[in-house]
């Protein structure tokens, strides 16, 4: 106990971010078994169509990345530096390292849509997920992940005067399909965030994705794997 307890402090230091997670509460993870309940429940499926559960996650640390194909701005960019990354990476530490890229449009990324992107860009790579899944599996992951920045309270009391003083237009309005133009500025507003995964799932650390520290990045992937692996009881 007293060796896992030092181990915890020495990730906190080296890890500061560590302890402040974007979840809420924060995931427990109790053992190889037990992943964060942010995690649990999450079925999706590959670039190849196969099958994904979070069970995949343990037993090496993942980087996890949020976009869509239909991105034109950061997602690209991002994806690219990903592949340097990887690239750079030691022969050893590589394989140790998954990528999960996980589309927040599911409706158009189907895995062949995925599999597609993957490969312009460079990163239909082993140990380099594409996931796509049900619109109710992603928004749940999402909203866990505080991937959009809630609306202005201005907007809000805006909307809800809207409603109070035209009651039938507002309700004709919301029974319209948004437009793709609109879903499209949506998923635009995604944080651009990293966030680097351990051995059992739990959020170690998160990163500003654009622009992307690649280096710094490359040597806390590195220590964060020598210091798991170092203590028994965090493997």
């Amino acid at each position: 106990m007293l060796l896992l307890a030092t181990a915890a402090t020495m990730l906190a230091g080296r890890f500061p971010a560590a302890r402040a997670t974007v979840m809420s509460p924060q995931p427990q993870v109790g053992g190889p078994n037990h992943l964060p309940t942010y995690l649990q429940g999450l079925q999706l499926r590959d670039q190849h169509g196969r099958a994904w559960t979070a069970g995949r996650l343990q037993g090496h640390l993942t980087l996890l990345q949020f976009v869509f194909t239909q991105c034109s701005s950061v997602c690209p960019v991002q994806t690219r530096a990903l592949v340097e990354l990887r690239a750079g990476l030691t022969a050893t530490l590589r394989p140790r390292l998954h990528l999960l890229s996980i589309s927040l449009d599911p409706l158009s990324d189907t895995p062949s849509t995925l599999l597609r992107y993957a490969q312009r860009m460079g990163a239909d790579q082993a140990g380099w997920d594409w996931l796509t899944g049900k619109p109710e599996d992603i928004g749940r992951l999402a909203d866990a992940m505080a991937l959009f920045a809630p609306r202005p309270r201005s907007d809000l009391a805006a909307a809800q005067a809207q409603r109070s003083a035209f009651p039938q237009q507002t309700q004709q309005v919301q029974q319209t399909q948004p437009t793709q133009s609109t879903q499209q500025a949506r998923l635009e507003d995604h944080t651009t965030t990293l966030w680097l995964l351990d051995n059992h799932g739990a959020v170690r650390q998160r990163y500003a994705g654009m622009p992307m520290d690649v280096v710094r990045l490359r040597r806390e992937v590195a220590a964060l794997d020598t210091l798991l692996r170092s203590v028994p009881g965090l493997r």
